[in-house]
């Protein structure tokens, strides 16, 4: 366990930083394996992104295919909207379904049908359409003057819309395999380093602090330890701020009588390498007095015999 103050604080940041960092990654590794669903969910043409495409950052992006009823209505009704979206225009609906699905736009709007249609075939099925329906107009099939075909086309139309062959239809030829309305795209975002930022300032902060407080313990050891054990010579008054310095302080007593010099160390050194080699031999010597059966003479008893 660390003695000093610095010491203590480093391992306890240490520690808070090693659990902090580690629920932070657990919970992001959690959330980066489970998808969430992403999509613009625009409301239809009058949506704030597409009005404003510059409050949202990077720009929105949105087109249609030039000279076509879309583009028509756009620049009649929208004329700034129709404006911007004229460099993101695409040829055809099939170049404008792609660059949806390759992200090069983020939303094409055309008639809404052709675009269901579109949908409902994707192979991967990751694009919806979205938002409601604007300047609904229906589809019209023409036929000669006074053609004998009008009857009998409309009383079909009408049989088939009551028995609901209509509704039958459209969702073979439409929809496909995907439903237009409701699948959504699925991703999940990668970890990045901005979600971990406060655990390393964590780290930082009190790896600045330890510094400080070690910094701080070398003045008081080198500087003011002495000149506080001179100022209070009871060090039991320090037991009150601190046990740590009370026993500090009480040692500086003591080093008084310390040997400093660098020949008052080699020769205690070699006093006590002496004085080892001499207890050695005494308990040799008593070995031998003991192998030959003789009591060795305590010290006080040759005392009382010189007397």
């Amino acid at each position: 366990c660390p003695q000093g103050y610095s010491a203590r604080l480093m391992a306890n940041v240490w520690a808070l930083f090693a659990l902090i960092f580690l629920a932070i990654y657990t919970a992001n590794l959690a959330a980066f394996m489970i998808t969430r669903e992403e999509y613009y969910d625009l409301s239809g043409v009058e949506d704030s992104r597409l009005s404003n495409p510059f409050s949202h950052s990077p720009p929105f992006r949105f087109g249609t295919i030039p000279n076509g009823a879309t583009d028509f209505v756009m620049k009649n009704n929208f004329p700034e909207m129709h404006l911007y979206m004229k460099k993101f225009n695409r040829k055809t609906v099939k170049d404008g379904h792609l660059a949806v699905k390759s992200g090069s736009l983020d939303a094409f709007i055309y008639d809404a049908t052709v675009l269901e249609y579109l949908v409902g075939q994707d192979d991967e099925c990751n694009i919806l359409t979205v938002g409601s329906w604007y300047a609904m107009t229906g589809y019209g099939i023409a036929f000669p003057k006074a053609s004998k075909w009008i009857p009998i086309f409309n009383k079909y139309l009408m049989i088939y819309r009551e028995n609901g062959d209509l509704e039958r239809l459209q969702r073979f030829w439409f929809t496909g395999a995907c439903k237009p309305g409701e699948r959504k795209r699925s991703s999940s975002k990668p970890l990045a380093l901005a979600q971990f930022m406060s655990a390393f300032i964590l780290l930082g902060s009190g790896a600045c602090i330890s510094i400080l407080f070690l910094v701080f313990e070398q003045v008081y050891y080198r500087y003011l330890r002495k000149g506080l054990g001179k100022l209070c010579n009871n060090s039991e008054w320090w037991n009150l701020v601190s046990l740590s310095m009370a026993t500090s302080i009480r040692r500086t007593k003591d080093d008084k009588d310390e040997c400093r010099s660098l020949s008052c160390k080699v020769l205690l050194s070699k006093t006590e390498m002496e004085l080892k080699s001499a207890q050695a031999q005494i308990e040799e010597l008593e070995e031998r007095l003991l192998a030959l059966n003789c009591i060795p003479i305590e010290a006080e008893s040759i005392e009382k015999i010189d007397e």
